[in-house]
């Protein structure tokens, strides 16, 4: 399906953050792309290691039953990253923060040896 200007839709996934909804980031049906916007300049990255992503477990269950194929990642600072969803879901850590602020089931980070640097 497609918006008023031709462009494929997108919807937005949902998470949750400090207890209420919260974007989750969006994702294309017929492209099978996701794509997480992060405003704040420390998400979307590991604070330990050089690692991007910090997708909930809840995305990345969602994105896998909707049969995801790529995945961008679109940091505060400017930088955007690209992976596919196969090397994300083969490769990603999952850190369970144990910080109330976020959903149960942990966070997932891939190794920025496997993001394409799309723009810095």
């Amino acid at each position: 399906m497609n918006d008023s200007t031709g462009k494929p839709k997108s919807i937005m996934l949902m998470t949750t953050y400090k207890g209420g909804p919260a974007p989750g980031g969006t994702y294309n049906e017929e492209t099978g792309r996701y794509v997480k916007v992060c405003k704040d300049p420390a998400a979307g990255k590991h604070p330990a290691i050089l690692a991007f992503g910090g997708v909930d477990n809840g995305i990345l269950e969602e994105l896998k039953r909707r049969g995801c194929r790529t995945m961008t990642l679109k940091l505060g600072d400017g930088a955007t990253y690209h992976t596919t969803f196969k090397t994300f879901a083969e490769n990603a850590i999952c850190v369970n923060w144990k910080d109330p602020r976020y959903p149960p089931g942990g966070r997932w980070y891939l190794d920025g040896q496997f993001w394409t640097v799309v723009n810095s």
